[in-house]
């Protein structure tokens, strides 16, 4: 099935429809890996962020604070909601680490 419909591996041919590829992606090989490699990654991202989003759904929360000092409980960051809600319950500092910590790891473990 290799390159007979269009695929450079012959991967991303199903029945009845064949190999669809409208924009030509697929002409481009020398891209071709590294666009796979970036849906998967991005399917990946895609996944933990559902895990996230239901784990808050159950309310689930671990114990301890955002601060060391004990002023903002982990529990108490929902109380006024999920989402944008709740980001106003985050100290500001504690927003731009734990988006900068989230962006490494994934940048880390996506290579």
């Amino acid at each position: 099935m290799a390159n007979d419909n269009g695929s450079p591996d012959g991967l991303g041919a199903l029945a009845p429809l064949g190999f669809w590829d409208p924009l030509g992606l697929a002409d481009d090989t020398d891209g071709f890996a590294r666009r796979r490699a970036v849906e998967i990654k991005h399917g990946r991202i895609c996944m933990i962020a559902f895990l996230g989003m239901a784990v808050q759904e159950l309310g689930w929360s671990v114990g301890g604070n955002l601060d060391l000092a004990g002023n903002y409980p982990f529990s108490d960051v929902l109380k006024d909601g999920m989402g944008f809600a709740a980001l106003g319950n985050v100290p500001a500092l504690g927003n731009l680490l734990c988006s900068n910590t989230f962006i490494f790891h994934i940048s880390i473990l996506s290579h």
